[in-house]
């Protein structure tokens, strides 16, 4: 499924469709996907964000609903090296306290990157 989704979503990319973020950066959200004509993709986005929801859920005992749900897809080095900055989602939007994060690639297969990282004070 991962890899249905990342083909798709790189096929609209490359068409054009998503937002452009900087060099080398794109995003892809359902309403982009929807807007192409392309059901089956935002279909799975929905459906992918919607389990990513309810995991989150689970884990920490509390309601949520999906506030915003994007694929990036960083594909230069100065993008790569601008999404790796030391970050804080809850600062960008005050509505986020629980951030998800799904690689649609294995680290070495496809995906040469850092890793996820979280930069706790305990």
């Amino acid at each position: 499924e991962c890899t249905t989704i990342r083909q798709r979503a790189n096929a609209l990319m490359h068409e054009g469709w998503g937002h452009m973020l900087g060099d080398g950066q794109w995003n892809l959200d359902i309403a982009a996907a929807a807007m192409a004509g392309d059901a089956h993709t935002a279909l799975l986005l929905l459906r992918l964000m919607e389990r990513m929801r309810s995991m989150v859920e689970h884990e920490f005992n509390v309601s949520l609903h999906i506030r915003n749900g994007f694929i990036s897809r960083i594909a230069s080095e100065a993008a790569q090296q601008a999404y790796g900055v030391l970050h804080v989602d809850e600062d960008s939007d005050n509505a986020f306290h629980y951030s998800a994060v799904l690689y649609l690639h294995s680290q070495h297969d496809g995906f040469e990157g850092g890793d996820l990282v979280f930069c706790d004070s305990g």
